[in-house]
């Protein structure tokens, strides 16, 4: 029995293709996952391994005392919390002393003045708005997204940057799927900049799961976060955003 229309209680083979449909999606989806067109051999693969694992739980429940079996029903006891490593307490330690207390919005805000990326950010209406202040508002928009809060924890009714409607004028007619792409990509040619990043092969690398590194479509700048005027802005952003 299902319930229609449910993702959790519903049929999930209902939502399988099947006809012209998966022939043509069949090829791209058996490359992502890796699989062969014919099931066989993967199937007699996973009921090897299921198998195998079965007769291990077996053969290990007479000498296992957190494992029991009551009214013929498995019972485990529960779990006590794992012994910490030796050298664990000096590690915790020496990662607090290195570790930066970095101030979220001074970050994002000292980042926007080393690259720029706020230019990216043009109105709809290609016109140039000429706002004071400007790149302190499409921060506090940036930041309500990245800590999805809204917009409620980033205005300031004392500041002209983070009045509700500059905020919301600034959202509608500058944050667009046109902008974003061009702000990230001012991001990573900034990356260039950066001695650390050069070290490691121009900043445009990432670790693919089970593979080598190979160069990503898109990425995020690194930088150094020093005294400038950007603080002072920061402060009015950051107030109840706390610290990272």
């Amino acid at each position: 029995m299902y319930t229609r229309a449910w993702d959790r209680w519903g049929d999930a083979r209902a939502k399988l293709l099947s006809g012209d449909r998966w022939q043509n999606a069949q090829p791209t989806v058996l490359t992502a996952l890796g699989l062969d067109a014919e099931p066989a051999a993967h199937l007699a693969e996973l009921a090897s391994a299921l198998h195998g694992s079965y007769h291990q739980v077996v053969a290990g429940l007479p000498t296992n005392t957190a494992v029991s079996v009551k009214d013929r029903e498995l019972v485990l006891d529960r779990l006590g919390p794992a012994a910490e490593p030796k050298l664990m307490p000096a590690f915790r330690r020496l990662a607090d002393t290195t570790l930066p207390k970095v101030d979220f919005p001074e970050l994002l805000l000292e980042v926007a003045d080393l690259t720029g990326m706020t230019a990216a950010f043009t109105h709809n209406s290609d016109a140039d708005p000429s706002m004071e202040e400007f790149e302190l508002s499409v921060c506090a928009l940036l930041l309500s997204e990245a800590c999805n809060v809204g917009l409620t924890p980033v205005v300031k009714p004392n500041v002209p940057a983070l009045t509700r409607g500059r905020l919301v004028q600034v959202d509608q007619g500058d944050l667009r799927a046109e902008t974003i792409p061009a702000a990230n990509g001012m991001l990573i040619k900034a990356q260039r900049w950066i001695e650390v990043v050069r070290a490691w092969g121009g900043g445009l690398v990432r670790l693919r799961r089970g593979g080598p590194l190979h160069r990503p479509r898109a990425g995020w700048v690194l930088a150094k976060v020093g005294g400038s005027a950007s603080q002072s802005a920061g402060h009015h952003l950051g107030a109840g955003t706390g610290r990272s």
